[in-house]
């Protein structure tokens, strides 16, 4: 698995580093978990993605970090923001 980065304000700090011509556009269409994703067996959130041509992408990140994560952005200015679910 690769290591997440955690953007908490992408307006303030966008992501310059990926090109644009390089960037692709898509909506997440499904969520779901694997047991034993990871060579050490930790689990993972798996992500399918639908870009805007209609293919799909499959993205997965550990549960681990998909879990800091999420609490990092809940606890940031915006994500405090929104309503709790």
């Amino acid at each position: 698995m690769t290591y997440l980065q955690i953007n908490t304000d992408l307006d303030r700090a966008p992501w310059n580093d990926i090109p644009l011509d390089e960037m692709l556009h898509g909506t997440i269409t499904r969520v779901g978990l694997l047991a034993n994703a990871t060579n050490e067996g930790k689990a993972a959130l798996a992500l399918a993605v639908q870009l805007d041509d209609g293919r799909m992408v499959i993205a997965e990140v550990t549960w681990r970090a998909f879990y800091v994560a999420i609490h990092a952005l809940a606890g940031s200015p915006i994500g405090s923001q929104e309503v709790d679910p």
